[in-house]
C-alpha cells in the first residue's frame, strides 16, 4: 500500500504518510531497527511540516525514534528525541493521554538501560500512575512499566518497594493467562 500510494499519490499524500506510519509502528524485528529508524525519522520530519511538532502522528513517530534507537543500543538519541518531545506531549494532550504515558515511560525505560536508576524512577512512578490511569491496571503498559519500575527499585536496594510490585506482576500475568 505505501508502495503504490506514494508513487500514485505523492510522498505527502494522507495515505502514502498513513501507511508509512503502519509499517514503523508494527515491525519491530531486530534485523530492522535501522530500517525502522530511518524511516521514522523521516515521518517525523514530514509530520512536523505538515502537522507541526505537537501532534499526535508527530508524537507517535517520536516513540518509534526511541524505541528502535534503544533497541540498537543508540541510548543518546532516544534519550534527546524524548526530551525534546515529552514536554510536547504534555502540553498538547495533558495527563491523561496514552501519548503522554508513552513518552515518560520510554524516557525512563531509557534511562534504566543506561543504568541511571535513580533518574529514572521518578519517569517510571509516573508513567506507572499515568498507565493505570489512562489505561487501566491490566494493560500491556501498565504491566510493563510496573516491571520497570520494580526493576529499578530492585536496582536501588528498595526491595520494600520492589516486592508488592513484583507479586502484582505475578498475578496480572496469571489472570491473563486464565
Amino acid at each position: 500500500v505505501y508502495d503504490i500510494a506514494r508513487k500514485t499519490l505523492g510522498e505527502d499524500s494522507p495515505l502514502a504518510l498513513h501507511a508509512a506510519a503502519g509499517i514503523v509502528v508494527s515491525d519491530f524485528a531486530p534485523d530492522r531497527y535501522a530500517e525502522g529508524k530511518a524511516l521514522a525519522q523521516k515521518l517525523y520530519a514530514r509530520y512536523t511540516s505538515l502537522y507541526g511538532a505537537e501532534d499526535s502522528r508527530t508524537l507517535e513517530m517520536v516513540k518509534a525514534i526511541a524505541i528502535d534507537s534503544e533497541n540498537l543500543g543508540e541510548f543518546a538519541d532516544a534519550e534527546r528525541v524524548l526530551a525534546e518531545n515529552l514536554p510536547r506531549a504534555e502540553r498538547a494532550f495533558g495527563d491523561h493521554h496514552p501519548l503522554t504515558a508513552n513518552l515518560t515511560f520510554w524516557m525512563g525505560n531509557v534511562l534504566r538501560r543506561q543504568g541511571r536508576f535513580a533518574e529514572a524512577k521518578p519517569l517510571l512512578e509516573r508513567a506507572l500512575e499515568l498507565n493505570r490511569r489512562v489505561k487501566g491496571e491490566n494493560s500491556f503498559d501498565t504491566l510493563s512499566s510496573e516491571t520497570s519500575l520494580a526493576q529499578v527499585l530492585a536496582e536501588l536496594h528498595d526491595d520494600a518497594a520492589a516486592e508488592p510490585l513484583a507479586r502484582e506482576i505475578g498475578r496480572a500475568s496469571c489472570r491473563e493467562r486464565v
